[in-house]
């Protein structure tokens, strides 16, 4: 049987290093990726099995929509469904969709990605950091703010399919993120979002 090349360690502040670095940093950074295909492959397993007609919808700006470019999107525990854009972020329960505003807890609503958490939390990550929204409440919380030195410099590129503090996976004790400017991935501490630990991956990696 084949060894996992990393060992997360939940019981420390650590993820320890094994032998392949190259293998953890292609699960862990195509995990966004490879979603997509993988849903799509159940679901064409499961209508080839069990045959439906599906009435498709199709939104776009016409309908609403801010930019028919969409950068992710994400269903939270009350079903409403998350949209980013370059314009800004909407969601949409239904047919309609409401555009939500920018404020002190969730300062900037263009080129966000979302991770939902176990607690049934919607992690936000924009250009300013980490923002939480909980469904029961509704209220949003910024629960990390990104340090000058890993945002975008001037004259640097800007790299929009990543956040610059980009949520990748949820363990037990972390959050682990992925900073394209530094080419690390920070353990964030889930209960504060203090950076634990980081560990950078080879370039050819990437």
């Amino acid at each position: 049987s084949s060894r996992s090349p990393f060992i997360f360690d939940d019981t420390g502040n650590s993820m320890t290093e094994s032998t392949n670095t190259s293998a953890i940093a292609g699960r862990l950074l195509r995990k966004g990726l490879l979603m997509p295909s993988f849903i799509f492959s159940i679901a064409f397993n499961s209508f080839a099995q069990h045959p439906v007609r599906l009435v498709p919808d199709h939104y776009t700006a016409r309908e609403g929509l801010l930019s028919n470019h969409i950068v992710d999107m994400a269903e939270d525990a009350r079903k409403a469904i998350w949209i980013s854009t370059g314009p800004g972020l909407q969601r949409s329960i239904g047919s309609e969709f409401e555009t939500i505003s920018t404020d002190a807890e969730l300062p900037f609503s263009g080129h966000l990605h979302f991770l939902n958490l176990r607690n049934s939390q919607l992690l936000i990550s924009h250009d300013g950091g980490l923002s939480l929204y909980d469904p029961g409440s509704g209220h949003f919380t910024l629960a990390y703010r990104l340090p000058e030195r890993l945002k975008p410099g001037t004259g640097e590129s800007v790299q929009y399919e990543w956040s610059p503090m980009h949520p990748v996976l949820e363990t037990n004790h972390h959050i682990w993120c992925w900073s394209p400017k530094e080419k690390k991935l920070f353990a964030l501490d889930r209960s504060d979002f203090r950076i634990m630990d980081s560990f950078a991956l080879p370039t050819r990696s990437i």
